[in-house]
């Protein structure tokens, strides 16, 4: 299914121009849904976002999505909600927090 994902997202960031002012450093095309999930672009439709994002940022995002598949025990097929917070909000107290030191970037490649 990832794999699926991945090229409904290059389709969609292929028509989106890249930010020109400034520039990224280091250009990486973000998507929502996540590509990890049943629900990304190749079954989204409509409605899905893709954005241009500095390609460290995108890749530390995709470590701590899944950090949080991990500590959470979210397994495949599992449903899950994704609850969006302010900026500098607390999350509810009864999700795990993903824990920086244990990302593993590893998996990182540009787009």
């Amino acid at each position: 299914m990832p794999y699926k994902n991945d090229l409904a997202k290059n389709r969609a960031c292929n028509k989106v121009p890249r930010p020109t002012n400034p520039p990224l450093t280091s250009p990486s095309c973000d998507e929502y849904p996540f590509a990890s999930t049943h629900e990304g672009l190749d079954k989204a439709g409509i409605n899905f976002s893709v954005a241009w994002v500095e390609g460290p940022d995108n890749c530390s995002g995709g470590a701590k999505l899944v950090d949080w598949y991990q500590k959470n025990r979210i397994l495949e097929g599992d449903p899950f909600w994704v609850d969006v917070v302010k900026k500098g909000s607390k999350p509810p107290p009864d999700v795990a927090q993903a824990d920086p030191s244990e990302f593993d970037f590893a998996h990182c490649e540009d787009d």
